[in-house]
């Protein structure tokens, strides 16, 4: 009898199973395909990143023999198509190294709106953006304008910018060629206090200062001179 009750109760569990495949056995198909598929195409785009990031890679150091080459012209076409169809990072390396190349060869004006564009780029992080201002202004202290230079840096120059100890190096020395010996010391002595200024940034503003110490008046000779006018 034991036996009996146990066929039946097997049988019993046998139609329901059938049952519920019946009803529910082409969802759990298709979830089991979709499972495999999905992993499938993450094992392929992984193989598709790493295969177009290599790719990249050998196309940025060809680039950058182009450039070394003097085949900037060259180079430049390189650093473009990488800009346009490689990885983000070396998309963006390859415009900072373009614009670079250009600077070098001495197409500083080229260069500039390179910069400038990739300080216009919202995509970019903004230490990116500050980054390319910074190099905008390196070039235009030799090409440029005061005013030009501030154009790029002087937003950089906050307490708070991680580049505000460059922008007041790149804004003293416009101001010094300017003939604005004041805010040019200013400025250097702003770098000089500040204990987050690299040992060789502040190097170079105690070297800025000593140079601006002959145009600067000491406040007693100022008085005396004011004292001797008025009398």
């Amino acid at each position: 009898m034991t036996d009996i009750f146990r066929e039946v109760d097997e049988d019993i569990r046998q139609d329901r199973l059938k049952s519920l495949w019946d009803k529910f056995g082409i969802y759990v198909l298709g979830i089991c395909i979709g499972i495999v598929l999905a992993v499938g195409g993450l094992k392929w785009w992984q193989y598709y990143q790493k295969t177009v990031a290599e790719e990249a890679g050998t196309q940025y150091l060809e680039a950058i023999d182009l450039t070394q080459d003097g085949k900037v012209a060259e180079a430049s076409q390189m650093f473009a198509r990488i800009a346009e169809g490689a990885p983000n990072g070396y998309a963006i390396l390859a415009r900072f190294q373009n614009a670079a190349s250009l600077a070098s060869s001495g197409d500083k004006q080229t260069a500039v709106s390179e910069y400038v564009r990739l300080s216009n780029d919202g995509s970019l992080s903004p230490l990116l953006r500050g980054l390319a201002n910074v190099r905008a202004a390196i070039l235009l202290i030799d090409t440029g304008t005061r005013k030009d230079v501030e154009a790029r840096v002087a937003k950089l120059n906050t307490r708070d910018s991680p580049w505000r100890n460059s922008a007041r190096e790149l804004l003293g020395l416009a101001a010094y060629k300017d003939g604005d010996a004041t805010a040019a010391d200013a400025l250097y002595n702003e770098i000089a206090g500040d204990p987050a200024a690299s040992a060789s940034i502040r190097q170079r503003a105690q070297i800025m200062l000593s140079l601006l110490a002959p145009e600067r008046k000491p406040a007693s000779e100022s008085g005396a001179s004011g004292s001797t006018q008025s009398e």
